[in-house]
């Protein structure tokens, strides 16, 4: 007589650690999303806090998701790289005004490293882990170019906002980005620069392998982290009274997440 035992839930069952950073990943992006569409409705103190909410509660979603769907080594190698990148380019251009142009950073952005404001740095991994996603899904052959697009459309989105409610103030005898109002066009090139870069290296160092049961990666997150920051830049801007900048940046953002979402919803179908 054999005796057979059921398996099949302890073999499909999710560990616990998985299932508390899953957890963690949703509460970070409600953080990001109400504060995203909460900021130009603030002032002062409490318009800062929530600008430091939603760039970090970003920042932990992006590590809180690696963790979880590829692992540590992973997730470790997105944050160092994009912290230690975002580090380095905001300290340079501080110091020689490239590639983003002259600028002087309000202390309201928080500390500083030398002239470079830490919350800059982190917004730099939250804005290159998604694209990053997306863009490998999108292609294999140009995906710096595409993660580097979708990195500007989502700047292009955030910069006037930020730069209104006085974050940070650009010389003034500049070219400026058309349909951006008070953004330079240096500042746009070079953060297009800056995004294909940081993608390009995070596509050389970070595996595409999901993991060892090649499960399929839960990309629900991420997803709508992408959905909700192009809902609340074009609401924003709308609200601040720049048509133009949500419907420049917007479409730019659309025509690279539009492809995507297809693609995800017909590998549903």
């Amino acid at each position: 007589m054999t005796l057979r035992v059921y398996q099949g839930w302890a073999r499909h069952a999710e560990r616990p650690s998985r299932r508390y950073l899953g957890w963690l990943t949703w509460l970070a992006l409600i953080a990001t999303t109400l504060s995203q569409f909460l900021f130009p409705a603030m002032t002062g103190v409490n318009q800062h806090l929530l600008l430091a909410i939603g760039v970090y509660a970003a920042a932990a979603l992006a590590l809180f998701h690696s963790l979880r769907e590829f692992g540590s080594k992973y997730c470790v190698l997105l944050g160092l790289t994009s912290l230690l990148f975002g580090f380095i380019v905001f300290e340079f251009s501080a110091r020689t005004s490239w590639p983003f142009g002259h600028v002087i950073y309000a202390p309201a952005l928080g500390a500083k490293i030398d002239g470079a404001p830490i919350v800059l740095a982190f917004a730099i991994l939250a804005g290159a882990y998604p694209m990053l996603l997306l863009a490998r899904r999108l292609t294999t052959r140009a995906t710096a170019f595409i993660g580097g697009l979708g990195f500007l459309a989502w700047d292009l989105l955030l910069d006037p906002v930020l730069n209104q409610n006085g974050y940070w103030r650009w010389d003034q005898n500049v070219t400026r980005t058309p349909g951006i109002p008070g953004t330079p066009l240096s500042n746009t090139a070079g953060m297009l620069l800056v995004g294909i870069a940081l993608i390009q290296i995070l596509h050389w160092l970070l595996p595409r392998e999901r993991d060892r049961s090649r499960r399929t990666v839960a990309s629900g997150p991420i997803d709508l982290l992408l959905l909700g920051g192009l809902a609340a830049g074009i609401f924003n801007n709308i609200y601040l009274n720049h048509t133009s900048v949500a419907l420049v940046a917007g479409t730019l953002f659309i025509i690279v997440l539009a492809p995507y979402s297809v693609t995800k919803w017909l590998a549903r179908a």
